[in-house]
């Protein structure tokens, strides 16, 4: 499994995110069968282009205190 922990672009520039993303996917990730993307942070936005891609699964968070 691939992890990317950040993802930043221009967002004034239409679909260059998602063009940064195949860019690496292709470069790096290519025969791995899952990449985790991360938590959306609370931020519905986020949430929702997280999900525009189908995620096969996603795992539920906790927090651990002590």
């Amino acid at each position: 499994m691939g992890q990317i922990n950040v993802e930043k672009a221009d967002e004034k520039i239409r679909g260059l995110y998602q063009a940064i993303l195949k860019e690496f996917l292709l470069r790096n990730f290519m025969d791995l069968p899952y990449l985790n993307r991360e938590d959306d942070m609370g931020k519905d936005n986020l949430r929702q282009a997280k999900m525009a891609y189908n995620p096969v699964f996603m795992i539920e968070k906790f927090i651990m205190k002590g």
